[in-house]
């Protein structure tokens, strides 16, 4: 049995920035694709479709009409489309997490732990609406995200939302020890 740390709902993850930085690794180099998603894990991250048509996140390897490789990104890539939405679980949580999103737009959102609170649209991150620029590399972008993060789900509108190369950072042992000692004093506060 797999236990998840769930990180607290009042948790706030902040949206660091963006980086025009080449494409460099892949998340779904092992699948063949086109291939329906259902749960794939690779490096830690469990990718799960809650769509309620399976055809609504599928790992792709090209443009197509319902997925823009991209820009820049020749290994496999996860497409969300229409109404669909996946969660993706992170195996002992993180602080910061990292992923290549193409043709970025108003349409995608992100929610991180669970709480629409925590939830960022490609207008809030890039100021970008809904254009379908998977040609521009102001819309085809490495993301960055910081705060307690164990889940995020990853939403489509439309038409899609293609994302990609996945990691995280997770705090160093010292910091863990000064988190654990901070946390024993607001106990003992209390």
């Amino acid at each position: 049995m797999t236990v998840f740390a769930q990180a607290p709902a009042h948790a706030v993850v902040t949206y660091v920035g963006a980086t025009s930085a080449f494409f460099d690794t892949g998340t779904f180099n092992d699948v063949i694709p086109p291939t329906n998603l259902g749960t794939y894990t690779n490096s830690g991250f469990t990718f799960t479709n809650l769509s309620l048509d399976l055809n609504n996140a599928r790992i792709l390897n090209s443009t197509s009409d319902i997925g823009a490789e991209p820009l820049g990104d020749t290994t496999p890539y996860l497409s969300v489309l229409n109404n669909g939405s996946v969660n993706v679980t992170i195996a002992g949580g993180a602080t910061t997490l990292r992923f290549f999103i193409g043709s970025l737009d108003e349409l995608n959102l992100i929610t991180f732990n669970g709480d629409l609170a925590n939830s960022f649209t490609g207008l809030q991150l890039l100021g970008l609406s809904a254009t379908g620029c998977q040609n521009d590399p102001a819309c085809n972008r490495f993301v960055e995200f910081s705060g307690p993060i164990t889940s995020f789900s990853l939403t489509s509108g439309n038409n899609s939302f293609e994302v990609d190369s996945f990691t995280t950072a997770v705090p160093e042992p010292a910091t863990w020890a000064m988190m654990i000692l901070g946390f024993l004093g607001v106990g003992f506060m209390a």
